[in-house]
């Protein structure tokens, strides 16, 4: 199976990650133990979404990173709702990891039980161009469906949230869905460069995402371990020798 990512430039992109933990109110209605594997459940507590746009010479610009935390669950709907009408309005690609069986399904479900009807994005949300990148890494029925941490892995890329500074940085399910939503990013990369047979999306989209995971409002140790990678470094020094 390949990727169904187009060829040419995929214009804008929206990485989108949820965390959830089990509902208090729905536990007390069906309590039969384990509510952690059991996501119907489950109400979201956290997310996190990365917005790039990848312009028709091959550069990456627009770079945002967005998270949300133990907010009124309305509140974090609303967000996601407006994010995902914006990508809709600029025919642009919803992207995540396991979101068609996880996230998508959260967002339609969590929605639904907060009486959320006919919102201009998650109303949309089935019919908005959606990659799911899980999909990119089975090739048969008998395949273990990876981790994202393992997929990462297969391509030397950490995933460690736990990272932190003196100051403590964001709360855990932030730094989570933060270090998913970035790890997706780069996994779609990877998927481009397979696609085109061409290492230059890859090099140029990470180089633009270090640049912006280095900026002062943005830059957290759970996130500088995007910022560097061995054949990224040797990538980028070949294109300087060859400028030079």
């Amino acid at each position: 199976m390949t990727s169904n990512l187009p060829i040419g430039p995929v214009g804008p992109l929206l990485v989108l990650d949820l965390e959830t933990l089990p509902d208090p109110k729905a536990v007390g209605i069906a309590p039969r133990g384990r509510e952690v594997s059991r996501p119907a459940l489950h109400r979201i507590s956290a997310y996190s979404s990365l917005s790039a746009t990848e312009e028709p010479d091959g550069r990456w610009s627009g770079f945002s990173l967005r998270s949300a935390f133990d907010a009124d669950e309305f509140e974090l709907l609303m967000d996601i709702d407006l994010s995902i009408a914006a990508l809709a309005e600029a025919q642009g690609t919803l992207v995540t990891y396991n979101g068609i069986s996880h996230d998508v399904a959260v967002l339609r479900r969590r929605a639904a039980a907060n009486w959320m009807f006919g919102l201009d994005g998650l109303g949309r949300i089935d019919i908005v161009d959606h990659r799911d990148l899980l999909r990119a890494h089975k090739r048969g029925r008998r395949d273990a469906l990876p981790p994202l941490r393992d997929a990462c892995a297969g391509y030397g890329i950490p995933t460690d949230h736990r990272l932190v500074d003196r100051r403590g940085g964001p709360e855990g399910p932030v730094r989570k869905s933060q270090v998913d939503c970035v790890a997706t990013f780069l996994l779609t990369l990877y998927e481009l460069a397979i696609e085109r047979g061409d290492e230059a999306p890859l090099v140029a989209g990470w180089t633009a995402l270090a640049e912006y995971l280095a900026t002062p409002a943005v830059r957290a140790p759970h996130l500088d371990q995007f910022r560097w990678h061995p054949r990224l470094a040797a990538a980028v020094e070949a294109d300087l020798a060859i400028v030079s």
